[in-house]
C-alpha cells in the first residue's frame, strides 16, 4: 500500500493520462507574444482616437488580433499538443469574428459569403487533423491525402462563390494551382512508398 501513489504515477505516465506542463521557455514566449499583441492593440486604439476622436478602424484591428491570439496561443504554449485546442477555438470563434467584421465594415457579404467558406474550411482542417493522427507513422502518406483533399475542397469553395457572385468556377490560376498541388501529392505518395519499401527491405 505504501507504493500505491508511485504505482498510480507510473500507470498514468504509461497510459498518457498524466498531463504534461508547458516548459518555462514556452510560458515566457507565450507571455511575450501576448504582451506584444496587447501592446499593438493599445497603440492602434491610441492612434485611432488621436486622429478621429473615436474608435473606428482600430476596432477591426482589435477583434482581428483577439481572434489571431485565441487560436494561436494554445500552440504557442503547448506546441503540437495545442493544435486540437486551437482547432476547437477556431471552430467556436470564426463565425462571431466574421459577424464582427461584417458589422464593423458594414458589409453583409463578409459574413454572408464567408460563413459557408469557413464551414467548408473547418471541415477540411478537422479532416486533415484526423488523418494526421490516424496515419501518425506515415506522415508523407497523410500529407498526400490532405493535398488531394485540398483540391476537392477548393473546388467546392469555388463552386459556391461562383454561384453567389455569378462568376466562372475556374480560371487559369485555379487550374495551375490545382495541378501543382496534385503534383505535390503524387510526390508525397512516391516518397512514402520509397520510405515504406526501404523499411520492408531492411527487415
Amino acid at each position: 500500500m505504501k507504493n500505491y501513489p508511485e504505482n498510480i504515477e507510473k500507470n498514468t505516465t504509461k497510459t498518457g493520462l498524466k498531463k504534461e506542463k508547458p516548459s518555462k521557455k514556452a510560458i515566457i514566449i507565450s507571455m511575450a507574444y501576448t504582451f506584444s499583441l496587447f501592446l499593438a492593440v493599445i497603440i492602434c486604439n491610441v492612434c485611432d482616437y488621436a486622429i478621429s476622436k473615436s474608435l473606428t478602424w482600430s476596432l477591426i484591428t482589435l477583434i482581428s488580433i483577439f481572434f489571431a491570439w485565441i487560436i494561436s496561443f494554445p500552440m504557442t504554449l503547448l506546441g503540437k499538443k495545442g493544435i486540437k485546442i486551437s482547432l476547437v477555438f477556431t471552430s467556436i470563434f470564426i463565425l462571431p469574428f466574421l459577424y464582427g467584421l461584417s458589422y464593423l465594415t458594414k458589409t453583409e457579404a463578409v459574413f454572408r459569403l464567408g460563413a459557408m467558406v469557413c464551414v467548408i474550411g473547418l471541415i477540411f482542417l478537422w479532416m486533415s487533423y484526423c488523418l494526421y493522427l490516424y496515419f501518425k507513422n506515415r506522415k508523407l502518406f497523410s500529407m498526400g491525402i490532405i493535398l488531394l483533399s485540398l483540391i476537392i475542397f477548393g473546388i467546392m469553395i469555388n463552386y459556391y462563390l461562383s454561384k453567389k457572385l455569378e462568376t466562372e468556377i475556374f480560371n487559369i490560376w485555379d487550374i495551375l494551382s490545382g495541378l501543382l498541388i496534385f503534383a505535390a501529392a503524387i510526390i508525397m505518395f512516391v516518397l512514402d512508398y520509397i520510405k515504406l519499401k526501404g523499411k520492408t527491405d531492411g527487415k
